[in-house]
């Protein structure tokens, strides 16, 4: 679980906290905020990657998985618009397919992927 100014390290999966929001700062680290809900979401997506999008630009690779809201298709355009990688998980096999649909609709994804798909590109990376 990410805490407040945890330095990014290489080869670690950070979880955002329940009921906070995770950002990624300029020097490096993590911070946790708890504003607004952002599509009834706290953590959001969108905040996660709009501000991750803003650091890494180019290096930066957003992935949107299941979900049942549209949450994280904001997020991924700015990834695009920073001129990330951008991949979804093929709508027809996400469990909720909602998520994955509005970033398809919000921006022209690099990837739509299968989660065996996925895994095999990140591996790949």
């Amino acid at each position: 679980e990410a805490t407040d100014k945890a330095k990014i390290l290489p080869a670690h999966i950070y979880v955002a906290p329940p009921d906070y929001h995770l950002l990624v700062e300029e020097d490096n680290t993590l911070s946790i905020g708890l504003f607004d809900p952002v599509c009834y979401s706290r953590p959001s997506v969108d905040v996660l990657f709009e501000s991750a999008a803003e650091i890494y630009q180019h290096q930066l690779v957003g992935i949107i998985l299941s979900g049942a809201n549209s949450d994280g298709a904001m997020g991924l355009k700015h990834v695009k618009d920073c001129r990330g990688v951008t991949v979804v998980q093929d709508p027809l096999e996400a469990e909720f397919k909602r998520m994955p649909q509005s970033a398809i609709k919000a921006t022209k994804v690099d990837y739509v992927l299968s989660k065996k798909e996925i895994l095999s590109f990140l591996l790949a990376l």
